[in-house]
């Protein structure tokens, strides 16, 4: 509490010096002062954030994948790098999934993941639709857990198949309908924070995904510093809208993701860069937007372990996921 009054201070103070106009003073308690403060400060906080797409950009996946899951259209280029790790970690594991699974549950667990992590942007760019892959999905998922232990939340399976067949506009941002991602742990979401449509299905599952993250994060026992290195990545892992809504922006970069895998064990640090754990954020070098309090998050420090400002990305978490029984 104390170091929040002092931060809010000097930033009053700095808020002041730029010719900013004061809190209008009148008759109010002193409570009602304070939050009159803060939200004239979170008002004007400004910080840069770095582009990950124009918000209808799409790409063509790369070989290896279009070889594997035998598709050749173009796919919303945020959800594509933000697939990657489910997807590449799939791919180049399938061989040993393989011999764990029967030969229709193998089938049927590439066809559910490939077709839920590519989805096909329209011709004109400007809606993205998940092709037809109800049949079969609970089961391949559920066979996949049942044969292998594999860590695939019951949540996300659901979710997962409830995307089959859906368009979404590619053009379009809309809130999540939700304050924060875990009442818990997390931190509030920006008033006016927006994320492309095709990604408001996902927001709700963040609740439980942040324990998992943690608990995936200590079967492979990493210290608790690390642990709080890798909160810190996937605290600010979720990408949203700018606020006129033209592009997509996040705050986590490749090289911040890069720098929190030193602390992983060597034996478990090869398999998250071959997994690709770190391939789906910005670069660090690359274009920046300035952004709002009001419409998005900075990339900011974790509290601690019981008070992370935590907005996990759901993708890395499958991916962490897979990872901890295929490393076992």
């Amino acid at each position: 509490m104390k170091s929040a009054i002092i931060i809010v201070a000097v930033l009053s103070t700095a808020l002041l010096s730029q010719g900013l106009d004061p809190v209008v003073e009148r008759d109010v308690a002193p409570l009602e002062q304070a939050e009159m403060l803060l939200t004239r400060v979170a008002r004007a906080v400004e910080f840069n954030a770095y582009v990950e797409s124009n918000i209808a950009d799409c790409v063509i996946p790369d070989a290896a994948v279009r070889t594997f899951c035998n598709v050749s259209y173009m796919v919303p280029k945020v959800y594509y790098a933000r697939f990657t790790t489910l997807l590449t970690t799939v791919r180049t594991f399938f061989v040993k999934l393989e011999r764990n699974l029967s030969a229709s549950c193998s089938s049927s667990l590439k066809n559910t993941i490939c077709k839920a992590s590519l989805p096909q942007c329209s011709a004109d760019r400007t809606t993205v639709t998940f092709p037809d892959y109800s049949a079969g999905c609970s089961n391949s998922l559920s066979c996949a857990v049942a044969t292998t232990t594999l860590h695939i939340n019951a949540n996300f399976q659901t979710m997962l198949c409830g995307q089959s067949g859906r368009t979404y506009s590619l053009t379009r941002c809309q809130s999540a309908n939700v304050t924060t991602y875990n009442s818990d742990i997390c931190g509030n979401l920006p008033s006016n924070i927006k994320f492309p449509e095709w990604m408001v299905p996902l927001i709700p599952l963040q609740s439980s995904n942040i324990d998992t993250f943690k608990q995936r994060l200590m079967n492979i026992s990493a210290t608790d510093s690390c642990i709080k290195n890798w909160m810190k990545v996937s605290c600010n892992s979720i990408p949203y809208c700018t606020a006129d809504s033209s592009k997509i922006v996040g705050v986590a970069t490749t090289q911040s993701c890069q720098a929190a895998l030193n602390c992983i064990a060597p034996v478990y640090r090869v398999q998250f860069i071959s997994s690709g754990m770190c391939d789906g954020y910005p670069d660090s070098n690359g274009q920046r937007v300035t952004v709002t309090t009001q419409v998005g998050y900075s990339y900011s420090e974790v509290k601690g372990n019981h008070g992370w400002r935590a907005t996990s990305n759901i993708l890395l978490i499958c991916g962490l996921s897979l990872l901890s029984w295929l490393l076992h």
